[in-house]
């Protein structure tokens, strides 16, 4: 009985120690490198539009925002036009592209780390929410994930990444947003986190978000690689030792 008291005081003096108890993480290029599977179905669409294939510079700005805001702004595709390629894209994806997707490493081992010490996790990505749903249960870490919040299926509408946000906070019943931060890798998400109140950590190691950029988006730490998120959340003593000083 001695033990486990003892234990249990240890446990909570760590959870007081950890800055950040709700943990979020943005999808493509964050928790997921989703590029292969991506690529392949944006080329296979264009090739159906009977457009030519932009090339990877191009492709990479796809990685994040909603597939339709970046064939108008990327390709000034129409209405119209990005409708239907949507659609091609969609199920090229879907039929194959997505199983192409593979968990970045070490980041399986860090979110358990994180839930053992009580710590809430969470997706919140602009990906269609029954997509995501689906990769996460697919890629075996859905257990890890205590919510997942994503876009319509469709991907119309207005959602923002604010809007993710918070209603993945709302969802996991949390409203301290001094205790929660957002991993990700795009000024979208950087954008999101600022505009939600939340701090924002930058996944330089993603698609949309150079080192450099750190400073003038935010970021409270920014990560250069998957690894550089352990010392983050785990430095000297197991609190958030590296928060508030960017990498």
């Amino acid at each position: 009985g001695i033990l486990v008291l003892i234990k249990n005081i240890a446990a909570a003096d760590r959870m007081k120690r950890m800055k950040y108890q709700v943990v979020l993480w943005d999808f493509d290029g964050t928790l997921v490198d989703s590029s292969p599977g991506l690529f392949r179905s944006l080329g296979r669409m264009f090739e159906r539009m009977g457009r030519p294939v932009p090339g990877e510079e191009v492709l990479r700005k796809f990685i994040g925002p909603p597939i339709v805001y970046s064939l108008k702004t990327y390709t000034g595709m129409s209405d119209e036009d990005a409708e239907k390629a949507v659609w091609l894209f969609r199920e090229d994806y879907e039929a194959g592209g997505c199983y192409l997707s593979k968990v970045y490493d070490g980041l399986p081992e860090l979110l358990g780390r994180l839930r053992e010490r009580g710590i809430k996790t969470g997706v919140a990505t602009l990906k269609p929410e029954k997509t995501a749903r689906h990769l996460l249960e697919y890629l075996g870490i859905d257990h890890l994930i205590d919510t997942c919040i994503g876009n319509r299926n469709d991907e119309k509408g207005a959602i923002t990444k604010k809007d993710i946000i918070e209603t993945a906070l709302d969802r996991l019943g949390w409203t301290d947003k001094s205790r929660v931060v957002l991993i990700g890798d795009s000024v979208y998400d950087a954008d999101g986190a600022i505009t939600a109140g939340i701090d924002f950590v930058g996944a330089a190691y993603g698609f949309g978000l150079l080192p450099e950029q750190a400073e003038e988006l935010g970021c409270c730490y920014v990560a250069e690689s998957p690894a550089d998120l352990e010392p983050f959340f785990f430095g000297p003593g197991d609190c958030n030792a590296a928060a508030g000083a960017v990498k």
